[in-house]
């Protein structure tokens, strides 16, 4: 999992020139860490996905898809991209989406997950 330690401000997550909403209880928390998946990352245009710019700086070809390491405003992530088509190369520009959805924050020096009690799972789920 990509995690990254972002700072808090009106009760949101400042992701570069993003922002995403804290949960209720948690409004005044003035930084966090944002925790998201390399396969929930993508580059494929949808609609509803937020958006990054980014810089490659690595690439892994694994078996069938690639672990691209990238630079964004954010900071460096890594997603998983299925080897189709033209593959970025290092130095390219691109422009990762994800979901709101996908994204986890975690308390910033207690690391317990803010998720609302009706979305955080339980031990069986």
């Amino acid at each position: 999992m990509n995690l990254l330690s972002l700072p808090c401000a009106d009760g949101e997550v400042r992701l570069g020139e993003l922002r995403h909403p804290l949960p209720p209880g948690y409004r005044d928390e003035s930084r966090v860490w944002l925790g998201l998946r390399p396969e929930h990352i993508s580059d494929r245009v949808e609609e509803g996905h937020l958006r990054l710019c980014a810089t490659v700086l690595q690439r892994e070809l694994m078996g069938a898809d690639y672990l691209l390491h990238v630079s964004t405003p954010i900071g460096t992530l890594r997603f998983s991209r299925r080897h189709r088509g033209a593959v970025p190369e290092k130095g390219d520009s691109l422009i990762p989406r994800l979901l709101a959805r996908d994204i986890h924050l975690f308390h910033a020096e207690q690391q317990h997950n803010l998720a609302p009690a009706h979305q955080a799972l339980t031990p069986g789920d």
